[in-house]
């Protein structure tokens, strides 16, 4: 019995032994990076097949897309740094509901135009079938008939819109008011400088220069010392 306690309180021991240093490897920390031994190994092999002389189909594709992830990180990289794009100064276009109304315009003059157009159509057709008459009436009634067709169509022609007129004479009044108020700020600005300049000077000329200051002018100084020489 002596022989199997003892055997027993030994593996006690070898038990306890095992669970304390098991729990200190757990604790450890591992002195190899697995993450840098894996990138070093994919470099390394990256070099041995780039190197190769037998290249296969699947190591030109993965070397093609490499160089394309390369690429487009590089054109990141680089818009990065640029910054952004300046601002255009260029002024701002005509908005959506100007090219609306500008092509519902367009539409009208259209509508307007074939209108006017379709009755010289009509009279035009029914002349020829009517007997044809001679060619100086001929050429008479197509002189007439031209004329009013000119005189129907060529007002449509450069026709300003009536809100387009009102916008540039506006515009145009606005800046020739802006240009006379500029004018009379101007010599405004230079009348008030003249009449600074006139009382300074005038100021400058009713200084009091009788007294034995220092401010006595030159002419009285030397007529002083004139005086006190001959007394002397």
């Amino acid at each position: 019995r002596s022989e199997a306690g003892t055997k027993n309180r030994e593996l006690k021991r070898i038990d306890f032994e095992n669970q304390r240093l098991l729990k200190k490897l757990q604790g450890a920390k591992s002195a190899v990076n697995v993450t840098q031994l894996t990138e070093s190994h994919k470099a390394q092999q990256k070099y041995m097949k780039m190197r190769c002389e037998h290249q296969k189909v699947d190591w030109v594709e993965e070397r093609a897309h490499q160089q394309a992830e390369l690429v487009a990180a590089m054109a990141r990289k680089a818009a990065e740094r640029a910054g952004p794009d300046p601002i255009s100064m260029e002024p701002a276009g005509p908005t959506d509901d100007e090219c609306r109304r500008l092509l519902f315009l367009q539409d009208q003059l259209r509508a307007k135009a074939s209108q006017v157009e379709s009755p010289d159509k009509d009279q035009d057709r029914s002349r020829d079938s009517e007997d044809a008459p001679s060619e100086a009436d001929a050429d008479d009634d197509q002189g007439l008939d031209s004329e009013p067709q000119e005189r129907a169509v060529t007002p449509f022609a450069g026709i300003i819109p009536e809100a387009s007129k009102n916008l540039v004479q506006q515009l145009l009044a606005d800046y020739a008011r802006e240009k006379e108020e500029e004018a009379e700020g101007t010599e405004a600005a230079a009348t008030a400088a003249k009449e600074a300049a006139d009382a300074a000077f005038r100021q400058a000329s009713a200084l009091d220069v009788g007294s034995e200051d220092i401010m006595m002018s030159y002419d009285r100084v030397v007529a002083s010392r004139l005086q006190r020489m001959q007394e002397a």
